[in-house]
């Protein structure tokens, strides 16, 4: 673990995962293309359940698309999507960078994305990406490293 002070300010940093102040997490993560091709059977935990009677509520996404030589095929409008425990959608998606054929950046910033999802439904879950039912990508041989911004909220 490592702990920077600058500014009066406190980042403590522990692996992929910084925690900032105020109740606010990061976590970083990279997708390779085998986990890309089967985000559609197979979804990434990204984050572990974050205390009981919480959630973590993400906010701010950065995708950073590494060209692999290939450009991954979309179907069905697929997308990488953040979810609780695999199930219900958090929102913040990107999917059309993926068939770009150059290093690519994108940032998602949700507002109000969120509204009206059962508190019920996302407390005590973990965190996933993967893309929504019916849809996938093929081909393709890039890498996907995402940072995602989130709340921790306690009920």
């Amino acid at each position: 673990m490592s702990v920077t002070v600058s500014g009066g300010r406190i980042r403590a940093a522990l692996g992929n995962y910084v925690i900032l102040p105020s109740g606010i997490g990061q976590v970083t993560f990279e997708l390779t293309s085998a986990q890309i091709l089967a985000l559609h059977t197979t979804g990434v935990q990204y984050l572990a359940p974050i205390a009981a009677n919480a959630y973590a509520l993400p906010f701010s996404c950065d995708y950073i698309y590494y060209f692999g030589g290939v450009a991954y095929t979309r179907n069905n409008l697929a997308s990488v999507t953040h979810f609780w425990d695999n199930i219900t959608s958090a929102g913040l998606s990107a999917g059309g960078m993926l068939t770009q054929t150059v290093d690519s950046v994108s940032n998602i910033f949700s507002s109000g994305i969120l509204s009206g999802i059962a508190t019920s439904s996302i407390v005590n879950k973990g965190l996933f990406v993967r893309v929504g039912a019916g849809t996938s990508f093929t081909l393709g041989n890039g890498t996907l490293k995402i940072k995602v911004l989130y709340h921790i909220v306690t009920v």
